[in-house]
């Protein structure tokens, strides 16, 4: 609704209380507070001098530009997915293993599913921030690889050196990823004959957020 205009006088009219009154009521009609309907509905300007209501987005989702859209304004549902294992995972070289996860934390889509533990899909085009987190209940002899693979291809690689002894792995990548795309975190051992377990008292978890 855009803002009224004034009303037209000349010398000599008179401007009433009642005109005054009138006036002031419909540009506040017009504008914040009366144009909001519903809780967390936002002011957005238009064209013209005028204002309307962007109604709450989602939850998690932020605001963002739209140049397309009426309002210039959108409500973008960030892709996030939290990911873990509750029980310990054994695993033995020379083969890499991809890491089954079991529990989801949370999912803003259909990112991840108990139907296929070891995947995480991507849905929407964007730049991703992708973090693991492990702890070993054992300390291999053996320096541990840990890779994020996409599409079957490693893109980010960390070596955990058997020493210093050290018993937590920890990987962050960004990149960016497009729709189709399936993640996975890889597991080899480089030494022949070395078992690793993947403790399950301790944090092991994956997370995933689309930046941008």
């Amino acid at each position: 609704m855009a803002y009224n205009s004034t009303p037209t006088r000349n010398p000599g009219d008179l401007w009433t209380a009642s005109d005054h009154n009138q006036y002031i009521r419909d540009n506040f009609a017009a504008g914040v507070p009366d144009i909001f309907a519903a809780q967390g509905d936002l002011a957005v300007g238009l064209d013209g001098k005028a204002a309307v209501a962007l109604s709450v987005g989602a939850p998690v989702s932020i605001l963002a530009s739209d140049p397309l859209s009426v309002t210039g304004m959108m409500w973008d549902t960030r892709d996030i997915v939290l990911v873990r294992r509750t029980t310990s995972y054994t695993f033995a070289s020379p083969n890499g293993y991809l890491l089954p996860f079991e529990n989801l934390i949370y999912d803003s889509a259909s990112h991840w599913s108990i139907a296929n533990p070891k995947n995480i899909n991507i849905l929407t085009d964007g730049i991703y921030l992708f973090t693991v987190t492990m702890s070993l209940s054992n300390i291999p002899t053996s320096d541990l690889r840990c890779s994020v693979v996409v599409d079957g291809i490693a893109v980010c690689t960390v070596v955990r050196y058997s020493y210093p002894f050290n018993r937590n792995l920890n990987l962050a990548y960004s990149g960016y990823f497009t729709a189709g795309n399936i993640l996975s975190v890889e597991i080899m051992p480089l030494t022949y004959g070395t078992t690793v377990v993947v403790d399950a008292n301790n944090p092991c978890g994956l997370a995933l957020i689309r930046l941008i």
